[in-house]
């Protein structure tokens, strides 16, 4: 079992600034943290909510910053500082009255622009950095280059952009205190954490998901009616940085239409690119452990003893940290 059962699990949350009363504290019930990555982060926080002075409380209204850490006794960590965006009041006949603080990651401000503007003799990483200033985030890249020619059309929003901007270079971004992290995609850095199952571990689900798989990639200009440009790579095998033999029973084509292609080479490069990208089924494991505030978002975890086919380093993209008076447990979902 996880040492960590042995210990009192614990947190603090600091009010713009200010660690909330003990008054506060006493009334809350239970802490759900959702990190995301590539996405909006979000907490729910329950207090009892027959306190009506609570809900009138300056320090949980709407607007107010939060900051989350939890951990065990003295050992806790900041998981998410956050903007309260919503407050809400249930009555249960089990639970009784609950008074509920909802709250996103300083990344939702991103979401409420709508702004059209033109950025002249700026580069990706400049525009992105500039975006970012609105939210009071610190940015850092961390090798990263972005392509000069990208598909570009009206975003509904700041947000939505960065993530197109990331989803097609296959980058990973995700906030931590308030640093924004953008990286590239790899599982060949240092795992942060190493579970086992029998040991850390107390449930695990494994999928294995063949629905992005392709075999066969065409690629076409995005004005290829008048300049006919087509480019084809017949079949996955051809691909000598695939050292992995193909023998899954799936036949799969896929049309890839791209104003960055603007010639042979380029189509190429772009096609190699995004084949060997989807040239095995993913692993998806979804699981939950005694809380451990180090797996969060963008981690590395590497699974022993969950089968040869399965065991190796995975990328955490979700976490869910949620603390009561059952104890303290983290729920992960994670992709190889």
């Amino acid at each position: 079992m996880n040492s960590n059962n042995f210990s009192t699990p614990s947190y603090i949350i600091y009010s713009n600034g200010t660690r909330i009363s003990s008054e506060i504290e006493s009334k809350l019930k239970k802490i759900i943290i959702s990190d995301y990555l590539n996405a909006v982060s979000t907490f729910k926080i329950r207090f009892n909510g027959n306190d009506f002075n609570l809900q009138r409380n300056k320090d949980i209204s709407i607007g107010t910053e939060l900051k989350i850490l939890t951990g065990y006794k003295d050992n806790v960590e900041n998981i998410i500082t956050a903007d309260i965006t919503g407050l809400s009041l249930d009555i249960n006949q089990i639970s009784g009255s609950n008074f509920n603080v909802h709250g996103k990651n300083k990344l939702h401000k991103l979401a409420y622009s709508s702004d059209y503007l033109i950025y002249k003799k700026l580069s990706m990483d400049e525009i992105i950095r500039k975006l970012l200033s609105k939210t009071g985030l610190e940015a850092r890249f961390e090798n990263t280059s972005f392509q000069k020619n990208i598909i570009s059309f009206k975003y509904k929003n700041d947000f939505d952009f960065i993530k197109a901007v990331c989803d097609y270079h296959n980058f990973i971004f995700y906030v931590k205190d308030k640093i924004f992290y953008l990286k590239k995609r790899s599982f060949n850095e240092q795992e942060n954490i190493v579970l086992e199952y029998g040991k850390t571990i107390i449930d695990l689900t494994i999928d294995s998901d063949a629905s992005n798989f392709i075999t066969d990639l065409e690629v076409k200009n995005y004005n290829y009616n008048k300049k006919k440009l087509e480019y084809k790579i017949k079949s996955i095998n051809e691909i000598s940085e695939i050292n992995k033999k193909f023998n899954y029973n799936i036949k799969s084509k896929a049309v890839l239409i791209d104003k960055g292609i603007y010639d042979f080479k380029s189509a190429d490069e772009i096609s190699k690119k995004i084949l060997i990208k989807n040239s095995v089924c993913s692993r998806k494991l979804y699981g939950t452990i005694s809380g451990n505030k180090g797996i969060r978002s963008g981690s590395l975890l590497k699974f022993n003893n969950i089968g040869d086919e399965y065991s190796g380093i995975y990328l955490v993209k979700r976490t869910v940290h949620e603390i009561s008076e059952k104890g303290y447990i983290t729920g992960f979902y994670c992709e190889n």
